[in-house]
């Protein structure tokens, strides 16, 4: 089974407890629960929801029908029920990180939010999706995140080949321009 997919709608004879259920095997298979003993799924860590952080990390508990139970790793006294579809699993070494999302081995929005509060935590404001930049305003200024020398650096390399950084996309765009004789666009969001 492939992740789940969390934009699905319901079919028209399909009932919430269906979709509730489905969800629920996917994560089992995702994460692997479905080749573990009872007592082996105990401790399986995922991101949970949290109001506060976005996700925390927790450890399986329980699964239920419609719900699952996680422990909450940093904070013994907390535990979380949630529904399967807001349950993500978590990468098996939490100290990954990488230039790329799309390298990680769970794609999902705890992994990339954990991805990038541990590049951020360094000062690497700058995390890939594919060949979508995302920034995160670090309230600070970083010597020789835009200085002459860091342009240089990024002129004419291919996307990737260096760190994260927004002089790549701009010379992307400017190259592709050059090279398509088309116009090109940059979106920034947020």
């Amino acid at each position: 089974m492939g992740k789940p997919d969390r934009l699905r709608s319901l079919a028209p004879n399909q009932s919430s407890q269906a979709v509730c259920s489905s969800l629920r095997e996917e994560l089992i298979a995702s994460t692997g629960l479905l080749k573990m003993s009872a007592e082996e799924e105990s401790g399986q860590l995922v991101w949970a929801p949290d109001a506060k952080e976005g996700f925390v990390l927790a450890s399986v508990v329980d699964l239920g029908a419609d719900e699952i139970t996680v422990q909450v790793v940093d904070d013994e006294s907390t535990q979380i029920i949630a529904r399967y579809d807001a349950v993500f699993p978590a990468e098996d070494d939490l100290r990954k990180d990488v230039d790329d999302n799309c390298a990680l081995m769970y794609l999902n929005e705890g992994t990339l939010l954990n991805n990038c509060r541990m590049r951020y935590a360094r000062g690497q404001i700058y995390t890939y999706v594919a060949n979508i930049l995302i920034s995160i305003n670090p309230y600070e200024s970083i010597p020789e995140l835009y200085s002459q020398d860091t342009i240089r650096k990024y002129q004419g390399k291919s996307l990737g080949a260096l760190p994260p950084h927004i002089f790549a996309i701009a010379d992307k765009a400017y190259r592709d321009m050059k090279r398509l004789r088309e116009s090109q666009s940059v979106i920034v969001s947020g």
